[in-house]
């Protein structure tokens, strides 16, 4: 039985007093009045005791249905915590754990705490270190330029090669395109090459180590300037001892001379070192020493004039690559662990939320009904103080005003109220 039930059953008497029943207490009054009961030095009469009695024994009744309905609402509320404390809390408390613990877990095996992210950590800081240092030393950041178009600048200066050099060796290997190709791609790629560390030892012969790395520079520059004049001067008497051999045979197919006479050919070789360099070697020279020269000066501006700066720089820039890569695997794995877990603790906050709501449902209804009893009190003494005026009218009537007991006085309430919260 729920409480409303209860209060409507126990206090029916009360809840449905009315001017008919008042009437009927009054009637018995002007009975008793009528046989001169009670007398008139009467300090008490019957009929309060029975009325209060009966007020007694209403609210026993309710008191007694309230403490079961109190009860049996104290043990769902216990029954509720505990359900709460031991699944839900317990559950939650237990996967939040759970989650915690695969992401320690995964943060040692690929995260932030792993062998490999701490080994990369030490190596940044060692990088940083040293990149500072430099930074230190020179007073200035890192000076480079044309960094991501050098090397395609290179290799479009050595395929340059190609078509200016390719008929100069047609003159050795009897007009053989794919052979005169091959070794003047060679030759490209080699003179690129010195063109790469001419530029570079250039740039950064300020700033070696003691005196015999500067010696090494300029013999090294030396070196590349040598062998690459030795080459283009070669390239451009050959070009020039082809144009002749052109100019002396106008009237015969040059296929057919290197064909018919191939014993000519080593004279001619020998004599391409000696002949003198007209307007078509002289300007294959030029070329080919513009083309060497556009070379060492991109790798001259590539470079920085320190020779460990940028090594520094590009070797920190890597690490941290690396670190910023490990950490983006790990946050994208520890999203997906994160999110798996995180959807099993919303449902049991959700849960929470629930029976929270629940438990606090139950305890307004036992607030509630701590608040109602002050009124039912009164709403209870309001009823028998209404009942016994009703009898001391109908007594006095029966009296004619005379002989009126000393005992009818006018009742208080809140008399009534301390008589029946005393039971």
């Amino acid at each position: 039985m729920n409480y409303d039930e209860h209060e409507a059953k126990a206090l029916a008497f009360y809840r449905a007093f009315n001017e008919r029943m008042a009437r009927r207490d009054e009637n018995v009054g002007r009975n008793d009045g009528k046989r001169g009961f009670p007398t008139s030095a009467a300090s008490e009469y019957p009929f309060q005791h029975e009325v209060i009695a009966h007020a007694r024994r209403t609210m026993g009744d309710f008191e007694l249905g309230l403490r079961t309905i109190r009860e049996n609402l104290q043990n769902d509320i216990s029954a509720q915590e505990r359900n709460r404390d031991e699944h839900y809390v317990r559950q939650r408390d237990d996967v939040i754990e759970a989650k915690k613990a695969k992401l320690d877990a995964l943060d040692q095996r690929i995260g932030r705490h792993s062998a490999r992210y701490i080994q990369l950590s030490d190596r940044l800081s060692g990088a940083k270190e040293s990149e500072k240092r430099i930074e230190l030393e020179v007073q200035r950041p890192l000076r480079t330029s044309i960094v991501w178009i050098y090397f395609p600048l290179l290799s479009l200066l050595a395929l340059a090669e190609v078509p200016v050099n390719r008929f100069a060796f047609e003159f050795f290997f009897r007009e053989t395109p794919a052979i005169s190709l091959f070794i003047a791609l060679v030759i490209g790629l080699i003179i690129m090459f010195c063109a790469h560390f001419s530029g570079l030892w250039l740039r950064q012969i300020d700033h070696s180590s003691g005196k015999s790395s500067k010696i090494f520079h300029y013999v090294g520059i030396a070196i590349t300037f040598v062998v690459v004049g030795t080459t283009i001067y070669f390239i451009a008497a050959l070009r020039q001892s082809y144009v002749n051999l052109l100019e002396r045979e106008q009237t015969t197919e040059f296929s057919t001379l290197l064909q018919g006479d191939v014993s000519a050919l080593g004279t001619l070789a020998d004599e391409a070192l000696s002949v003198e360099l007209g307007t078509a070697g002289f300007m294959l020279l030029v070329i080919n020493i513009l083309i060497f020269l556009v070379g060492m000066v991109a790798a001259y501006m590539r470079h920085d004039p320190h020779p460990d700066y940028e090594k520094v720089t590009k070797e920190r820039a890597r690490i941290q690559k690396r670190m910023h890569k490990i950490e983006e695997t790990f946050q994208k794995r520890a999203t997906i662990l994160s999110t798996e877990h995180d959807r099993r603790i919303n449902y049991l906050d959700r849960q929470l939320d629930q029976t929270e709501e629940e438990i606090e449902r139950v305890r307004n209804k036992l607030q509630m009904i701590e608040a109602r009893r002050p009124e039912i009190l009164g709403m209870v003494s309001e009823i028998v103080a209404l009942r016994l005026l009703a009898y001391q009218k109908g007594n006095r009537s029966a009296r004619n005003g005379e002989d009126v007991p000393e005992c009818f006085v006018t009742p208080n309430p809140e008399i009534i109220v301390k008589e029946l919260h005393a039971t």
